[in-house]
């Protein structure tokens, strides 16, 4: 057993679907039709909870990153090199849990 990838349209499908308010299981239920036209596996109910944690977070500090960012540039300043590496970080991770599944 290695990493396997996710299609990024299934990704994306349960990034919408948590965001909705539905539990895992709902969402794991709602990607088969999806998976079933992809010519793809759905993605198993581990796999969805996961991606639906991960891409939580990711938002959560991409908008945190994006408030500060769009703050200081409101104010007249320049974001901090710590700053957009925060945000640089945020879409690396965003990207890598795209592509690869454990």
């Amino acid at each position: 057993m290695g990493l396997q990838a996710v299609d990024e349209r299934v990704v994306e499908a349960i990034a919408i679907l948590h965001g909705r308010g539905l539990s895992y299981a709902d969402v794991r239920r709602a990607l088969r039709p999806l998976a079933r036209r992809l010519g793809v596996a759905a993605p198993s109910y581990t796999t969805v909870r996961r991606i639906a944690i991960t891409e939580r977070i990711i938002a959560g500090a991409r908008a945190e990153a994006t408030e500060q960012i769009v703050a200081k540039l409101l104010q007249g300043g320049f974001p901090s090199p710590y700053e957009l590496e925060c945000l640089r970080e945020a879409r690396h991770y965003s990207e890598l849990v795209r592509t690869l599944v454990p």
